[in-house]
């Protein structure tokens, strides 16, 4: 998320070797939005709703423009496009 709002540190995250690399969501906030230089990298998407629209039993979708731990996979795929290798 918040880590990987510039170009610059899209860079750096690119010469890191995968091994000294630990990837985490920054939940509850800063996830990877599309302002953010690798938004575009993302494939895996889950259903959101505002949170005040949401039911109160879970049904599956994730609280609109909050980073939710399942987002851990989109972290990954900018890291993986990033380096030019699959997620």
């Amino acid at each position: 998320g918040c880590s990987l709002r510039t170009d610059e540190s899209l860079e750096v995250a690119r010469q890191l070797p995968n091994d000294r690399i630990m990837i985490e969501t920054d939940a509850p906030w800063c996830g990877v939005k599309p302002s953010h230089p690798g938004h575009s990298s993302i494939q895996t998407k889950w259903p959101a709703k505002d949170k005040k629209k949401r039911s109160e039993i879970d049904t599956g979708e994730t609280v609109k423009d909050r980073s939710e731990p399942c987002h851990i996979a989109q972290v990954l795929e900018v890291l993986a496009a990033v380096k030019g290798e699959d997620a």
